[in-house]
């Protein structure tokens, strides 16, 4: 008997691109926070009989103020996704500017590039000078990151106060239009935003100070046993830290003549105003890379506080838009510390909505049984 091999059937199956799907995820879920913002922005500007953006110009005043909140954002977050809370960085920036106005004070002209280069340089070395001594004093007396903070930060507004002479607001370099329009030049802002983008990939992405720093943040006692310093990726991250919140005290204080002295923890507000953008970037972190993330929460809530301030007209005024924003800040928080009992939360409320449809009702069944 002659054995025939059977057909073989063949069934042609369209299998899904699984990495293709997990791109897309990811790039939904990355782009769905400002996609969000932007529809409530137009809407309540739209509300308002106002424009998002009124002009060109207007735009690119919004993007210089996304870069700002981009590097005031990594500065609070170099430390603070480490578990210290750095209450001082806005008396750091503020210290820093106002030292390296003195120095240059009468030296060199802020109407040339290189008195702009130069206060920009200057600022970010004090204020890596000033990181430092933070970081230090965080070290030797081992105390909470919160306590020695709060106490630095009082320490570096008396320095500012004594080194002016007063509080309050100080003409702290003469006026010069090629500072004023530096940030205001579409190429400025985008050529900062890359370089800073650049450089960030390469510190915490690429480099070992990013590998140990986040071994670090994942597991503190496994990195230490494998040989990590936790002291070095310390300081070097409170002089960083520094050096970010220069660059964002002059990308704040170059387009005016003044600036702020604050007293009494005053200074502080420059953290509490980038705490939103630092939670939703962190959620949405395990979508994309760290500075990617961090970049579009910075987008996302930029464009959120513009709408807001668009809606003047609807009664929605400065500090009913700080309570929206501590809001949210309270959502997302609660929304990260127990993430598992909101998701579970939600799939009980769907199998409830499930079993009313169905009319499975247990309650239901009770009553009529009765």
């Amino acid at each position: 008997m002659n054995y025939t091999q059977p057909k073989q059937i063949t069934v042609n199956t369209r299998m899904p691109n699984r990495k293709l799907q997990r791109i897309a995820k990811n790039t939904g879920m990355t782009l769905i926070w400002p996609v969000i913002c932007l529809v409530v922005g137009f809407i309540l500007s739209a509300a308002s009989g106002k424009d998002l953006f009124q002009s060109v110009n207007n735009f690119w005043v919004f993007m210089s103020t996304v870069l700002t909140t981009f590097v005031a954002m990594w500065a609070l977050n170099t430390n603070l996704n480490s578990g210290r809370m750095d209450f001082s960085l806005g008396a750091t920036g503020i210290l820093a500017a106002l030292l390296s106005s003195k120095v240059l004070g009468g030296v060199v002209s802020f109407n040339t590039m290189t008195g702009v280069a130069s206060f920009f340089l200057l600022t970010v070395l004090f204020g890596m000078i000033i990181g430092l001594i933070g970081g230090i004093v965080y070290i030797l007396t081992r105390l909470p990151a919160i306590v020695t903070s709060l106490g630095m930060c009082l320490v570096f507004e008396g320095i500012a106060a004594v080194v002016e002479g007063k509080s309050g607001q100080i003409q702290y370099r003469p006026s010069g239009m090629l500072a004023a329009k530096f940030t205001s030049q579409p190429v400025n802002i985008i050529l900062i935003l890359v370089i800073i983008i650049f450089l960030m990939s390469l510190i915490i992405c690429y480099s070992r100070f990013g590998y140990n720093k986040n071994a670090l943040v994942y597991n503190q006692k496994i990195a230490c046993d494998t040989g990590i310093k936790e002291i070095t990726s310390c300081i070097v991250c409170y002089l960083l830290a520094g050096g970010l919140i220069g660059l964002y005290e002059v990308l704040q204080d170059l387009s005016s003549t003044y600036m702020t002295i604050n007293v009494d923890l005053g200074s502080a507000s420059t953290v509490f105003r980038n705490f939103l953008p630092i939670f939703i970037g962190s959620m949405m972190m395990r979508y994309s890379n760290q500075l990617i993330s961090s970049f579009f929460a910075c987008l996302a809530t930029t464009l959120l506080t513009r709408g807001l301030d668009n809606a003047g007209a609807l009664g929605i005024t400065s500090p009913i838009s700080s309570l929206i924003t501590s809001i949210m800040i309270l959502g997302v928080l609660t929304y990260m510390v127990d993430k598992q009992a909101f998701i579970n939360w939600v799939k009980m409320r769907r199998y409830v909505w499930k079993q009313k449809r169905l009319g499975l009702d247990k309650n239901k069944v009770k009553k009529e049984k009765r």
